[in-house]
């Protein structure tokens, strides 16, 4: 538990450093917003790129507050390219935002390998609508075949009342999952389920970086084969009604790959099984913080928890290091519990700085600028789960360290190369795509 600990340790520390931080007295010659403009926006609308701004009329210039406005713009994934021009020499100057739209309607051939596991491979079409009347909304339809089947339809307004800064979003779905968990397979070979679920989310963003948010969700579940501990009903089909409640804090710059900034976000959810009186109580706790030394030097501190209760939490519902969560070192073993908790950090250096590469041979300006920057990330992960009837004390907790080049590409997307060692000293190659923070 020693790493445990120690993750904890350099969190607080991070997040001490945070509150007791003051920030340096302004200078009296650094030029002042007069006024922000914003130009190359043919579609979408200014105030969904002025709204996720620091600067604004009055404030104050800084080469870090430019750099921060413009990573937080780009982090909407709108745009191609941004940059934000000033007169330096001015005392008072306008603020000019410059972009370059995306392409936002669009197919999606659809490849890729269920829980980063290159034997079970997916394929399928989706269309895509990224912004929709200008306003940043989503509209999704789409169907994946292969491994863990499944179609869906969703849309995703951030902004369905100005006057009250409201947001929506709203996600129909069915798929048919192959079971994870192995003490629900027992000694036989394992089932599909079969799953149909809608769900409705209300918020309100409360400031720049702060959101409130509820959401109601309906799963209904069945089993192709019933078994005890497969399902909540002996009848082999679970409705589960759940309403969550939760808040997040986010001033990340980046967040595709965040060099600085705080993210929080936390949710407690109580779901009512219609079959008895069987409830479902899960909270979920995540934060994260990212600490910019220099241009060059970051380092990102995770820690994270989900703790289940109730009378009743079937098997579909535990938790798993070995899927969307990962322990660098132990990435392709999976380890299953009803409560989980994870740590990371992570430094990382500037290899190359972000650069804009405009390629004028593809005739598609959606498509000729590109974003790109390349990472080294030296890290430590670590992790545990467990029962109810477990103290989590008692339980092994896994560790793993490495390091590994991080790409940054145009269109949001991340792909690393790491190699991690565990606690044996073993060592493992990872090909993952995203950030691991």
């Amino acid at each position: 538990m020693r790493f445990a600990f120690r993750a904890i340790i350099v969190f607080l520390a991070c997040t001490a450093g945070l509150l007791r931080a003051q920030s340096p007295p302004p200078d009296s010659l650094a030029p002042v917003v007069d006024t922000v403009l914003v130009s190359g926006n043919s579609t979408t609308d200014s105030d969904i790129i002025l709204r996720e701004m620091s600067l604004r009329k009055d404030s104050l210039i800084t080469p870090e507050k430019v750099r921060y406005d413009r990573d937080r713009i780009y982090s909407l994934r709108l745009f191609t390219k941004v940059d934000l021009v000033y007169d330096g020499a001015s005392r008072r100057t306008p603020l000019l935002v410059m972009v370059r739209e995306r392409w936002y309607i669009f197919p999606v051939p659809m490849f890729g390998f269920r829980d980063r596991d290159w034997k079970k491979p997916y394929y399928g079409l989706g269309f895509l609508h990224d912004n929709f009347r200008g306003m940043n909304e989503k509209l999704w339809a789409g169907f994946s075949l292969g491994y863990d089947p499944w179609a869906s339809i969703a849309y995703k307004s951030p902004w369905i009342s100005r006057e009250h800064n409201l947001f929506f979003e709203t996600d129909i779905s069915w798929s048919k999952p192959r079971n994870r968990s192995l003490l629900a397979q027992g000694k036989g070979p394992n089932y599909d389920q079969l799953q149909t679920n809608a769900s409705f989310l209300f918020g309100k963003r409360l400031t720049l970086f702060t959101s409130l948010w509820s959401r109601f969700e309906y799963n209904r579940l069945s089993v192709n084969e019933t078994r005890a501990g497969r399902t909540v009903s002996p009848d082999g089909v679970d409705n589960l009604a759940m309403l969550s409640l939760g808040a997040s804090y986010d001033t990340r710059d980046f967040k595709e790959y965040a060099t600085d900034g705080t993210y929080l976000n936390g949710g407690l959810s109580y779901g009512k099984f219609f079959e008895g009186k069987n409830d479902y109580v899960r909270l979920l706790a995540d934060a994260r913080r990212f600490i910019r030394f220099s241009p060059a030097a970051s380092v990102g501190v995770r820690a994270f928890a989900e703790i289940t209760g109730g009378n009743a939490v079937p098997a579909y519902r535990h938790v798993y290091f070995g899927y969307l969560e990962r322990i660098r070192g132990y990435f392709y073993d999976t380890i299953e519990g009803e409560n989980i908790f994870g740590s990371t950090v992570e430094l990382r250096i500037k290899l190359l700085q972000p650069v804009y590469i405009h390629v004028s041979e593809i005739p598609v300006p959606q498509f000729d600028t590109w974003r790109i920057a390349v990472d080294l990330a030296l890290f430590s992960d670590g992790g545990t789960v467990w029962f109810r009837n477990e103290n989590p004390l008692d339980k092994k907790f896994y560790a793993g360290f490495g390091a590994g080049i991080h790409v940054e590409l145009p269109y949001s997307f991340v792909v690393r190369f790491d190699y991690a060692f565990n606690q044996s000293l073993k060592g493992q190659f990872i090909f993952d795509l995203n950030a691991s923070i």
